[in-house]
């Protein structure tokens, strides 16, 4: 099955690359409703940059690269799940039938996709957390990121690196008892963009219909959805002690 699943996905995304190529003008359009969107969307999120200090003063300049060469069989390895915490929502089975209409509109949009909401969570600083702050007393980590933290450092390929980011980064020192405080790096979520496509906005817009559409109104617990389980057959990767929410 999971052969089967494979080729579909693959069969799949050729056929999406090969729809965007022949249909590469239908991405430059924006509608009406999808610019006042992204508009409040992207003003929310320029207010949530504002709450970071203006002003700042060089202290280092370093190479992510280092003097020693690079290893690209390096990864990350799940250890254990220290903490869930928040809901997910049930996926509707039935799908009406297409095409179907993305609308967006205060009717139909959920209290939870208001901009401001929105923006506060695509820019958390899980440096500011009370549940990241008990966990790194307990279990003193080396660095605690988020996810979005994450997919903006991974998601970025040479030898271009045409991705650009600016990721906020905090350093603290924890106090450990009857030995040295602890120095415990916090990568907090990315920055907004400084230049966006009208594909990414449009993007933007029709995420939020599109999970109206596919999701119910009921929810469970996170803790209650079964976690990957690393494979036994995995290799040994250099794993530094990470968590994120």
């Amino acid at each position: 099955m999971k052969n089967h699943v494979n080729e579909e996905v693959t069969e799949f995304l050729k056929f999406l690359q090969n729809s965007a190529k022949k249909c590469a003008q239908d991405y430059n359009m924006l509608s009406d409703d999808a610019r006042l969107f992204t508009e409040q969307i992207l003003k929310a999120c320029i207010d949530q940059v504002k709450k970071y200090p203006e002003f700042y003063t060089l202290h280092e300049v370093t190479s992510l690269m280092g003097f020693f060469p690079f290893r690209t069989e390096m990864g990350l390895k799940l250890e254990k799940t220290l903490l869930a915490l928040g809901s997910v929502k049930y996926v509707k089975t039935v799908f009406p039938s297409m095409p179907a209409k993305l609308q967006l509109s205060k009717d139909n949009l959920s209290t939870n996709e208001i901009p401001e909401q929105t923006a506060a969570a695509m820019h958390y600083d899980i440096s500011k957390d009370p549940n990241a702050e008990k966990l790194v007393s307990r279990y003193h980590p080396q660095i605690v990121l988020t996810s979005q933290s994450l997919f903006a450092l991974l998601n970025n390929h040479g030898p271009d690196y045409k991705e650009q980011w600016e990721i906020p980064v905090c350093i603290q020192l924890i106090p450990v008892a009857g030995s040295k405080p602890v120095k415990v790096i916090y990568v907090n979520s990315p920055l907004p963009q400084k230049k966006m496509t009208m594909r990414e906005r449009n993007q933007i817009f029709h995420e939020v219909p599109l999970k109206f559409m596919m999701s119910k109104n009921t929810s469970f617990p996170v803790s209650a959805v079964f976690m990957d389980k690393p494979e036994d057959c995995v290799p040994e990767m250099d794993v530094c002690n990470v968590f994120f929410p």
